[in-house]
């Protein structure tokens, strides 16, 4: 039987929760390092594709008219959020028309239009406006509508237009709408080949870009410092869901450019981080083997300093000379687990000690010990009371512990204490209680059935 049943499991239950938490704990710290290197990630790509590659490298700048005399390039940015896109036809299932004519203004030069217009674009954008901060921008644009084909309407002052100029226009680009998206509330601009003006050299609409992909995997990781484990990807949103960012679908950072072709003019998409957990493994194995190292030094000295607390507290309840329990163990015990009680007391054990001394009345202890632990059960509980006296604590009721008594009593008769030369027969007497209130009361009862059995057996031999 364990000491201190309830104590050790608390102390058992104790130790693996703590090993839970600390684990639970790694785990965390580890979930919220990669989280917050991902979110990171899609933060540093965003800004590159949104903001640098499409305002601050003057592919495309965002303007009002009120600035459009000053044909700056490098003005201010707005606060935008924008989506990568193709030349597709748009199919815009939650967005509805607003004034076709209301407009945010880019331009660039005719030359730097051609040029873009014959090389190969690859990708372009999209932007998001806040509808507040879309309202102060009021460009009084031209008047004249050309011609709406399909989602897209050309527009262009007729007074300026000139043939040569006219026919390269209609035949090769096409114009753009702003829209309200149903969903977000937001005002959607959709983008196609731009149209400019080759009097005042503007452009409307957002120009595209024809950075390869390889220029686009170095442009955006020499900006961002994401380790090799994290790659990021964009998942379609439906047109039922509000979307902040988009960008191109199932591809990561190195294949923006080519996955974007396949997907319809500004349909929306949202960037995603994905990790590769074998690569992340590699990149932290020293680190994760320094946690598991220290993890595992700390476990093993909260294991170890629980046992040494288990074997202190049972050195301090077992009797060191029977191996039995001392007297310290009875405020552990409770008498509702047990119904009676047996107190075994050595007849003639002062005569033992000093006839033939205290190593034979160790002796004679240890071995009346050992017979009364073989013939008790599993679950009884055998106690040094004091001196030479011993006790057992039974689950059985007091008439099946009085045989267990007698019993006792039969089998020391029979096997005497053999030391060295010594052959001492021995002898025990014994009184047995139930329990009805608690165990000193027992105890007691017990005591003064032994003293009556010792006194009835001191008149027989008189």
């Amino acid at each position: 039987m364990l000491v201190n049943k309830r104590k050790n499991k608390r102390f058992l239950v104790g130790t693996l929760f703590f090993a839970f938490i600390s684990l639970m704990i790694l785990v965390a710290i580890t979930f919220n390092h990669i989280r917050e290197v991902c979110n990171n990630t899609i933060e540093s790509v965003t800004e590159i594709l949104l903001r640098e590659q499409a305002i601050n490298d003057s592919i495309a700048s965002m303007i009002s008219t009120s600035t459009m005399s000053h044909m700056n390039k490098h003005c201010e940015s707005k606060d935008l959020l924008g989506a990568l896109y193709t030349n597709r036809n748009f199919n815009a299932q939650s967005c509805s028309k607003i004034n076709a004519v209301t407009f945010v203004e880019n331009y660039l030069s005719k030359k730097t239009l051609q040029n873009r217009y014959y090389s190969s674009p690859e990708y372009g954008f999209v932007y998001f406006f806040n509808g507040k901060k879309y309202n102060k921008l009021q460009p009084a644009m031209y008047s004249d509508v050309i011609s709406l084909t399909g989602n897209f309407a050309r527009f262009l002052s007729y007074e300026k237009r000139k043939k040569d100029i006219l026919d390269f226009w209609d035949n090769h680009l096409e114009f753009n709408e702003i829209y309200r998206d149903s969903v977000s509330k937001n005002l959607v601009m959709t983008i196609a080949t731009p149209v400019t003006n080759s009097y005042t050299r503007e452009v409307i609409g957002v120009m595209y870009t024809d950075i390869s992909e390889e220029e686009l995997q170095q442009h955006v990781f020499s900006r961002n410092p994401a380790p090799e484990w994290v790659s990021v990807t964009a998942n379609n949103i439906s047109h039922d869901r509000p979307g902040r960012l988009c960008a191109t679908k199932h591809c990561d950072v190195h294949a923006l450019s080519l996955n974007v072709l396949r997907q319809p003019l500004a349909e929306i998409f949202i960037l995603e981080a994905k990790v590769d957990l074998y690569a992340f493994i590699k990149e932290n194995i020293k680190t994760f083997l320094a946690v598991l190292l220290a993890f595992s030094i700390i476990v093993t000295a909260v294991i170890k300093a629980i046992n040494l607390f288990l074997n202190t507290q049972k050195h301090a309840v077992i009797d060191s000379l029977t191996q039995v329990y001392n007297r310290q163990i009875i405020p552990h015990l409770s008498g509702k687990d047990y119904n009676s009680l047996v107190i075994f007391d050595c007849d003639e054990f002062k005569v033992i000690n000093d006839t033939h001394g205290h190593l034979v009345g160790d002796a004679a202890l240890t071995h009346i010990a050992s017979i009364i632990s073989s013939n008790v059960r599993h679950e009884d509980v055998v106690v040094r009371y004091g001196g030479d006296e011993f006790i057992v604590l039974c689950t059985n009721e007091k008439i099946h512990a009085r045989k267990m008594a007698e019993r006792i009593c039969s089998k020391l008769k029979v096997n005497p204490l053999v030391f060295g030369d010594l052959t001492l027969p021995l002898s025990i007497s014994f009184g047995v209680a139930e329990f009805t209130d608690d165990l000193h009361t027992a105890l007691y009862k017990a005591d003064k059935a032994l003293y009556a059995q010792k006194l009835k057996s001191r008149s027989q031999r008189n």
